[in-house]
């Protein structure tokens, strides 16, 4: 069996489907597996997974030339790239990307391979070119997941509902040394500390434990904060390697280390394969820990802030404190702000079945009304017989508009006008009638959904008595 995984990401994100590989191969013993990524992550992959083949995209240049409306030279250079990889053909193609770039790479294998019954995963074409999301977890990844959105399933779980597997997620755990390190750095600086934040955690912790022998990593463009951060701590006891190793480095040295702290980082989901244990500082308005922040057996723990200018440098230190003492459980996650269940929890309910929430936003239950009268707008014009069809479909339109609108103002409805949008991009190609029945099946659906909200006009008068 000859099995595909997409993903053209970034290089945090392709360290997480190294689990999934590894369910893959226990679920199909003796598969041939492939991983598409990009150019530069190569390396990595070659060592966290020696035994799958890696091929290679330049996707960087092909969006570039798209982003200068050069469409013709990146048309041509998508032609180049994928027919190198065109004389392998797939039995399962999984794309984990979940960009529109990856869908029409999806579409490409699945129409190129020998085998009529190949089974495709994630974003895709229908035969139209149009957007499929193409199975049920896709199109809830589309609806819900992301930053800013309510989602709390992590990515892994999602895939392994997907693709039926279980992932496995740590190997085994090697001796460690009293070493730590920090990697000060991460695909923007807003999804990490400064130089001065760093610097404090570290002198006041190096204060405590004094036989740390402390560790800074990062690539290249980080090397000026760490040449700060070294003047901040002249006399500590710090070793700085940022600009200075490479992934096969890093393997060696995270299987000696006894903690790496950092932000939203690839360092954490490559400590992770290596069971090193973790604190994760996590600013969620760059990432939303649920879905990507460290899992697995191994120890890990995780401090939850805002943004950048939120973090409270006194509690992460004193967290970091109680993990060296031991005086912290394991697997902890330490949150800053309370955060707001009720949006998922109707996730829950919409998806998984689960009891619809409770709600005492009244705001939320006037504007559910208003999106409830404009999908009823929507039914009654797509069971309209005859007519003028011009002006019906203006009306939906126009409806659409309105509760996307309702969306934007209440994140609960966001929920409902977000589920709507994954469904909707799931109706295949069709004649008039086809597409309609869709879309009203789709429709009524969510007023089935929405009813446990909707106020009836008897408890209106009841309530204004």
């Amino acid at each position: 069996m000859k099995i595909l995984i997409i993903q053209l990401a970034r290089i945090g994100d392709l360290l997480l489907v190294v689990p999934i590989i590894r369910g893959l191969q226990k679920k199909y013993p003796g598969s041939e597996i492939s991983v598409l990524c990009r150019k530069s992550f190569q390396e990595a992959m070659m060592i966290v997974l020696p035994e799958i083949k890696v091929l290679t995209l330049d996707s960087g240049q092909i969006i570039r030339t798209v982003s200068e409306r050069d469409y013709h030279s990146s048309f041509e250079l998508f032609k180049s790239e994928v027919s190198k990889m065109s004389e392998v053909k797939f039995d399962l193609i999984a794309n984990l990307s979940y960009s529109p770039l990856s869908s029409w790479l999806t579409h490409y294998f699945a129409e190129t391979s020998i085998c009529s019954a190949v089974n495709v995963f994630g974003y895709t074409r229908h035969e139209d070119g149009s957007f499929n999301p193409n199975d049920p977890w896709s199109s809830y990844w589309f609806a819900q997941v992301g930053i800013h959105k309510n989602n709390r399933l992590h990515i892994i779980s999602i895939w392994e509902q997907m693709l039926g597997i279980e992932a496995i997620i740590d190997v085994k755990a090697t001796a460690r040394k009293n070493k730590i390190a920090i990697h000060i750095g991460a695909s923007k600086s807003s999804k990490t500390l400064d130089s001065w934040q760093w610097s404090q955690i570290i002198d006041e912790l190096h204060d405590r434990f004094p036989s740390v022998h402390w560790i800074l990593l990062g690539n290249q463009t980080e090397k000026e904060k760490s040449n700060e951060i070294e003047k901040r701590l002249m006399g500590t006891k710090l070793e700085n390697l940022v600009g200075a190793t490479n992934w096969q480095d890093l393997q060696k040295l995270f299987s000696e280390l006894s903690l790496v702290i950092a932000a939203d980082s690839a360092l954490i989901h490559f400590a992770r394969l290596f069971q090193t244990p973790v604190f994760n500082i996590s600013l969620q308005k760059e990432a939303n820990f649920w879905e990507t922040g460290p899992q697995g057996n191994a120890q890990f723990w995780i401090s939850v802030w805002k943004d950048q200018g939120s973090i409270n440098l006194s509690a992460v230190i004193s967290q970091i404190n109680s993990i060296l003492m031991n005086t912290t459980a394991d697997n902890e996650v330490f949150i800053s702000e309370q955060e707001n269940d009720f949006c998922w929890k109707l996730i829950e309910a919409i998806y998984f079945g689960a009891d619809f929430p409770m709600c005492g936003d009244l705001e939320f239950i006037s504007y559910i009304q208003h999106f409830a009268e404009f999908n009823s707008i929507i039914l009654q014009n797509l069971s309209a017989k005859g007519g003028d069809q011009r002006l019906l479909h203006q009306g939906i339109d126009r409806c659409n508009e309105m509760m996307d609108g309702l969306g934007r103002k209440n994140p609960g409805v966001k929920v409902y006008y977000d589920y709507l949008c994954g469904e909707r991009a799931c109706i295949p190609p069709g004649n008039q009638d086809q597409i309609k029945q869709k879309m009203l099946e789709i429709h009524s659906h969510l007023k089935s959904i929405i009813n446990p909200y909707i106020i009836t006009r008897n408890e209106q008068v009841n309530e204004a008595v």
